[in-house]
C-alpha cells in the first residue's frame, strides 16, 4: 500500500506541532478551507496535528529533517534538539490519518581519541 504513495515528506510538510490529548501522537486536521489539496504544486494527502508528547522521555517538537524507510515502513524525524524519532504513519485510502511513535533517541556528538 505504501509503495503507491509519493514520498512521505509530501505528507508531513503540513504537520503542525501542538498539544492535544489523544491516544496516539496525532489527529487528522483540515489543512485549509480556503485552499485546495494542492499547495505550492504539492498534492497534500492528509494533514495531521502532532501532540506535544514525550517519547522515551524526549519531547516531540521542532521536527526539522525527515527520512522515509520504505522497507521498514518507518518515518525518521530529527528534532532541533538532536533527538531522533522513529514514527509509523497510518494511511487509509491514500490519505495520511495518524502517526504512531515507535521510539526516540538522543543523538550524541562524535567522540574522538586524544
Amino acid at each position: 500500500m505504501l509503495k503507491n504513495i509519493k514520498p512521505l515528506t509530501l505528507f508531513t510538510l503540513s504537520m503542525i506541532m501542538t498539544a492535544c490529548a489523544t491516544s496516539s501522537i496525532s489527529r487528522p486536521v483540515i489543512f485549509s478551507e480556503q485552499h485546495s489539496d494542492i499547495h505550492m504544486e504539492i498534492r497534500l494527502r492528509g494533514t495531521i496535528e502532532l501532540a506535544n508528547n514525550k517519547i522515551n522521555g524526549l519531547k516531540l517538537t521542532e521536527l526539522s529533517g525527515l527520512a522515509w524507510d520504505e522497507d521498514e515502513a518507518v518515518l525518521y524525524a530529527i528534532s532541533d534538539q538532536g533527538y531522533l524519532f522513529h514514527l509509523r504513519p497510518s494511511i487509509q485510502q491514500n490519505t495520511l490519518i495518524a502517526l504512531t511513535a515507535l521510539s526516540a533517541y538522543r543523538l550524541q556528538t562524535k567522540r574522538t581519541k586524544d
